[in-house]
C-alpha cells in the first residue's frame, strides 16, 4: 500500500534527520576528529533522540487530524441533523431547547484540541485513536511495534524530565530507531488508509 502525503512527508524528515546523524558521526569518528563534535556527543545524541520522538508526536497530530477532516468532510456531504444525533444519544434524557441546533451534525474538533491527547506513547496513541473510532490494537504488525516505540519514548522522558545522559545510545541506535519510528508511522498510515 502506499504512504500518505502527511507520512512520506515525515519519511523524508526523518530521512534528513539521519542525514544529520551520519555527518555528525563522521565528524566524531574521523581520524582527525573535530574536537567539538567529540566533546558534545552526549549531547548530540540526546537531541537527535528527543528530536526523533518530537517528528514522532508531530506525525501522530497531523495525520489523526487529517483523518478527524476526512470523517468531518464526509459528515458535511451525507447531512445528517444535529437533534437527530443528540436524542440517539440521549433518548432516556429530556433534551433543553439550549442543546438543540437546527443544523447538520459537525465534530468542531480543531486541531489544537489533540494538543492535550498527544504523546509518542503508543499507549496514550491506542487511547487518542479510540476516541477517532480507530482500533489499532486489533492490528497486528501495531502491537508487534508498540513496545519498541515505548521505549524510545520512556528514554526521551528521561532525558528531558531526569537529564538521562544517555550514554547508552550511539548514533547508530538513533539511527536504527529511525527505521523503527518509519515503520511504526507506515503501520498507523496504513491502518488509517484503510479504515
Amino acid at each position: 500500500m502506499t504512504n500518505s502525503s502527511t507520512c512520506n512527508n515525515y519519511i523524508n524528515q526523518l530521512n534528513d534527520l539521519r542525514s544529520i546523524i551520519i555527518e555528525t558521526n563522521s565528524k566524531s569518528v574521523d581520524q582527525n576528529p573535530d574536537p567539538f563534535f567529540i566533546d558534545n556527543v552526549n549531547f548530540f545524541t540526546k537531541s537527535f533522540h528527543i528530536n526523533l520522538c518530537a517528528h514522532l508526536e508531530s506525525f501522530l497530530k497531523d495525520i489523526s487530524f487529517k483523518y478527524i477532516t476526512q470523517v468531518e468532510d464526509k459528515l458535511k456531504t451525507t447531512r445528517i441533523p444535529h437533534n437527530l444525533i443528540l436524542w440517539s444519544f440521549n433518548k432516556d434524557k429530556r433534551l433543553k431547547d439550549n442543546e438543540l441546533k437546527f443544523n447538520d451534525l459537525s465534530l468542531g474538533i480543531k486541531k489544537k484540541d489533540l494538543d492535550d491527547h498527544i504523546s509518542g506513547s503508543p499507549y496514550r496513541t491506542i487511547d487518542l485513536f479510540k476516541k477517532i473510532g480507530v482500533d489499532l490494537e486489533s492490528n497486528v504488525r501495531f502491537v508487534g511495534k508498540k513496545d519498541k516505540i515505548n521505549s524510545l519514548v520512556v528514554k526521551r522522558n528521561k532525558i528531558l524530565h531526569y537529564n538521562d545522559d544517555a550514554s547508552d545510545i550511539s548514533f547508530e541506535d538513533i539511527e536504527s530507531n529511525i527505521d523503527e519510528v518509519i515503520e511504526y508511522m507506515e503501520i498507523i498510515d496504513s491502518i488509517l488508509n484503510t479504515t
